[in-house]
């Protein structure tokens, strides 16, 4: 039997954009010979074409799930990057807490004026 439709749940708002990744499910049996790993031979074929692969992770072992991407859609960062800009964010998030009339300031800016204000105040 069908119920009706809770009034106090949100529908989700209907796609505007298209979908920026066509998707692949691939299923096989556990009996089949180890050698078949559609995973590795995915890979190796995006790369050979110069696509940029990049592995998820899922809390299910059995469960992968790759991204392939063009080199300009793609922007990879490393994992020294990616370190930089998070001490650059903890940083300045410490330099918010000590100086709470300027993040009040800074909370009506344009990124743009932020720079400015920033660079300023600067030692």
């Amino acid at each position: 039997m069908l119920m009706p439709r809770d009034a106090t749940r949100v529908r989700s708002p209907k796609r505007t954009a298209p979908a920026r990744y066509r998707r692949l499910t691939v299923a096989w049996h556990t009996t089949v010979d180890g050698r078949f790993d559609p995973v590795a031979s995915l890979t190796a074929l995006a790369q050979s074409l110069g696509l940029v692969v990049r592995a998820g992770k899922s809390k299910n072992p059995e469960r992968a799930s790759l991204r392939v991407d063009t080199v300009e859609s793609s922007p990879v960062v490393t994992p020294e990057e990616k370190e930089r800009r998070k001490a650059a964010l903890k940083n300045f998030r410490k330099f918010l807490r000590t100086n709470p009339k300027l993040a009040a300031k800074l909370a009506t800016m344009t990124p743009e004026q932020i720079v400015q204000v920033l660079a300023k105040s600067q030692p």
